[in-house]
């Protein structure tokens, strides 16, 4: 799987636990990994 699809499911995980560090965390991973807000 590609890294930034485990982001993708990490950050919807993150948003169902309402974890907001774990988000604020890939959200910052995912910039990073080049994804965009639309994604």
């Amino acid at each position: 799987m590609e890294e930034r699809t485990k982001l993708l499911i990490a950050l919807g995980a993150a948003t169902a636990a309402n974890c907001i560090p774990c988000f604020e965390h890939l959200y910052y991973e995912a910039g990073v990994a080049g994804l965009t807000s639309e994604e």
